[in-house]
């Protein structure tokens, strides 16, 4: 069961998941951005919601093994981690489109951009007054992708 007393939270296992949430959920969003730009690319196809199924399944995975008790904490961090991810991997095919156009590469490793975008993606307003269909499957998508990863941390 997961616990959610705050006497519980071990410093390594939550130094521990905010590293594995980091790195896999950011570097792993950037390779899959980057493979799903060349999807994009050279196919005419967008696999970015898949991709992050298979990221947020594999960071749920690993990150559960790096603690013995689950807490509401570490479950906490990791969507968080998540959803930044699924933030990355959408963004950034459109944004090596713009660094190729300005020859601004080192444009894509800013992760304020993303932290803005993410504020910008996430907002229910633009659900509400920009209603859009691909808009809404995206966001249904990656709320699915989260619940996986999610989920594989404490079970």
């Amino acid at each position: 069961m997961i616990s959610k007393d705050l006497k519980e939270i071990q410093l390594k296992d939550l130094a521990f998941v905010i590293l594995y949430t980091m790195l896999l959920s950011i570097g792993g969003a950037m390779l899959l951005g980057l493979i799903d730009f060349l999807f994009i690319k050279y196919l005419s196809t967008q696999l970015g919601s898949l991709l992050f199924w298979l990221l947020a399944f594999l960071t749920g995975s690993l990150i559960r093994k790096q603690y013995v008790n689950p807490h509401i904490v570490y479950t906490v961090i990791t969507g968080i981690g998540l959803l930044l991810a699924a933030v990355i991997i959408e963004a950034l095919p459109i944004m090596l489109i713009y660094a190729q156009a300005t020859e601004f590469a080192s444009i894509i490793f800013d992760v304020r951009i993303y932290f803005e975008w993410m504020l910008y993606y996430y907002n229910p307003l633009n659900l509400i007054l920009n209603f859009n269909f691909n808009y809404l499957i995206t966001i249904l998508m990656i709320a699915v992708g989260t619940y996986l990863g999610v989920k594989r941390t404490y079970s």
